[in-house]
């Protein structure tokens, strides 16, 4: 008896083995596959204007429909830098412009821009599991009613003392005076500004020369100085004005006496140390990112930092986000430097561009300035491998294949294994190039190039391809491959099945598991980037790839890459262990019927 309970609980535990060994192909369901069918969403704000004289608090909102809460999605402006979209929505900022999520309402918040950035402004959002997108209007502009205001009803300094005034603007242009009430002493500068608050530091010292007398912010043209009447020195209250005139509303008092608030002289200078010429824009493991050092200043003396060349191809707003590391929800043209050095991080929106830098630093409390250079530069390495070795999809959806790229153009080529049928992709540079780039296959429109294919918003495309006939891409076996001036970078194998979504999962280079194959009229979920994996090509007969010729480059060694290596295991596959417990079953049972022994 005994002898057959014990039978009786290794059959028990056979039979749990073998229900554990088939558990792992039912596990592969849509639970990552969202509950929207992909391919359609609507996005509008809740409003068609915003005043960018309001400040960077919330000003509108912009509502996505038909995605699902959580979903990520990329947003762009044309004519908005990436920096700026950083400062109006709360995400990572990307080449183009910045990653967010869908939250549960449905809204993303969008705040006032960094600086008076006005016109007409079409966003894109772009959903990163499809490459789907849509388009809403928003104008930003400027309220036409002018409300200034000094920060201060009462400054004051010592004589020869430097005394700052910031005017609250609303983002317009100015003419600031100085009048004695007690004379016809006047004198006034006009003040062309993007900003929407504008600070002028007034020399006492200097009354008789206004362009001695006003310094402006590094970012600001000054013109049209005026005066009328003499005054040796500044030593009483006078009145300060913004307008033509003091009789105007906008006026603060400034006091000037031996008694005042002790501030520091122009005399009181800044330096700036230049640690090093070179910035590389696309090296994420630079080990000094701290290109200048500040001289002559206490270390609790605020410095603002400006880039004096800004273009289209490094905006003022991209240069703020590389000197706070990204954080620029207040005006961009402010930055506290406490602790002697400026580092220079690298934004996504700045990979890969090239160019000289020349920056321009202030003081705070006396507005005297400095100025340095340094070079940004690009590694001229070839790169663009792809990130999984294998793909399976269903005929009819939507699959993202995500690689990392260098600052290059690149060929994505899509080749039938049993024919010559292809279809092909190259992937243009524009800016900067975003390091982990995604193209999405719609296999359910494989005979137009453009229905076939979607890169990122930002990315130019050219030279697309194909070769296959309208509908669906037919099953099969395909080779992809990533290459540059005829040069094979990458290859990887996409499969092309009709199977639902409890088939097997593919291949990953990391060793996770593959993408599940999803039910028809839906999505591929994109793999989870946890890291970069650079692949080999040592295993396949290649030349050495040749480096990036014209680019303004510098030419640095790269780091070794990692050989990927195969998930699949040597004895194991699908069957093996259900097999293995029901042979062990039988042979319990056989032993079973043998009844006890004697």
């Amino acid at each position: 008896m005994f002898r057959r309970l014990v039978l009786a609980g290794v059959v028990v535990a056979v039979i749990g083995s073998v229900g554990l060994a088939v558990q792992p192909a039912a596990a592969t369901s849509t639970s990552a596959q969202t509950a929207d069918n992909g391919t359609t969403m609507d996005v509008q704000f809740d409003r068609d204007a915003i005043h960018v004289g309001d400040g960077t608090g919330v000003q509108a909102h912009m509502e996505v429909d038909n995605v699902s809460s959580g979903a990520e999605v990329e947003i762009t402006a044309a004519g908005l830098s990436e920096g700026a979209l950083a400062a109006m929505i709360d995400g990572d900022m990307t080449a183009n412009g910045v990653r967010t999520t869908v939250p549960a309402n449905g809204t993303i918040p969008v705040h006032g821009p960094p600086s008076c950035t006005t016109g007409d402004f079409e966003f894109t959002v772009q959903r990163s599991d499809t490459g789907a997108t849509a388009t809403a209007p928003l104008t930003l502009t400027i309220l036409g009613d002018l409300d200034v205001q000094f920060e201060r009803a009462n400054y004051s300094g010592t004589p020869g003392s430097v005394v700052p005034v910031t005017i609250d603007a609303e983002c317009a242009d100015l003419r600031v005076g100085i009048a004695d009430p007690d004379s016809d002493y006047q004198v006034s500068v006009a003040i062309d500004d993007d900003d929407r608050n504008h600070t002028l530091w007034i020399d006492t010292a200097e009354p008789m020369n206004a362009s001695q007398l006003f310094t402006a912010e590094i970012d600001a043209n000054t013109s049209g100085y005026r005066r009328s009447g003499t005054l040796t020195k500044l030593n009483g209250t006078y009145r300060l004005f913004v307008g033509s005139s003091p009789r105007t509303p906008f006026t603060a008092n400034l006091t000037v006496t031996p008694n005042g608030t002790p501030r520091p002289t122009a005399e009181d200078a800044l330096s700036v140390e230049v640690y090093s010429d070179l910035f590389v824009t696309n090296d994420d493991s630079q080990s000094r990112p701290f290109p200048f050092g500040l001289r002559d200043l206490n270390s609790n003396v605020p410095v603002t930092a400006h880039l004096r060349n800004a273009t289209a191809d490094i905006p003022s707003a991209t240069f703020a986000a590389m000197v706070s590391n990204g954080s620029i929800r207040e005006d961009p043209r402010v930055h506290r430097f406490e602790n002697g050095t400026v580092p220079l991080f690298i934004p996504a929106g700045m990979r890969c561009r090239t160019g000289e830098l020349t920056v321009a630093f202030q003081r705070l409390d006396t507005g005297a300035t400095a100025m340095a250079e340094t070079t940004a530069a690009a590694n001229a390495a070839v790169g663009g491998s792809l990130h999984r070795r294998n793909y399976t999809v269903e005929s009819g959806s939507v699959l993202p294949v995500t690689l990392t790229r260098e600052c290059h153009d690149l060929t994505l080529e899509l080749t039938r294994t049993d024919s010559e049928a292809t279809a092909s992709i190259e992937l243009g540079t524009n800016r900067s190039v975003e390091r982990n780039e995604t193209v999405w296959f719609d296999t359910g429109r494989a005979g137009t190039a453009s229905g076939l294919f979607r890169s990122e918003v930002g990315t130019p495309t050219r030279n697309t391809t194909t070769d296959f006939s309208d509908g669906a891409l037919p099953l099969g076996i395909y080779s992809l491959r990533t290459i540059y001036n005829d040069h094979e970078i990458d290859t990887a194998t996409l499969t092309v099945t009709n199977e639902s979504a409890d088939g097997p999962p593919s291949d990953s280079t990391d060793g996770s598991s593959g993408i599940t194959t999803p039910t028809p009229n839906t999505i591929v979920p994109p793999p989870t980037e946890t890291s970069t994996t650079e692949h080999t090509t040592a295993d396949r007969p290649t030349t050495d790839p040749p480096t990036t010729g014209p680019l303004p480059t510098v030419a640095i060694t790269d780091s070794a890459t990692a050989v990927a290596t195969s998930s699949e295991t040597a004895g194991t596959g699908p069957g093996f262990g259900p097999g293995l417990a029901l042979v062990a079953l039988a042979a319990v049972i056989v032993l079973a019927l043998r009844g006890p022994e004697r």
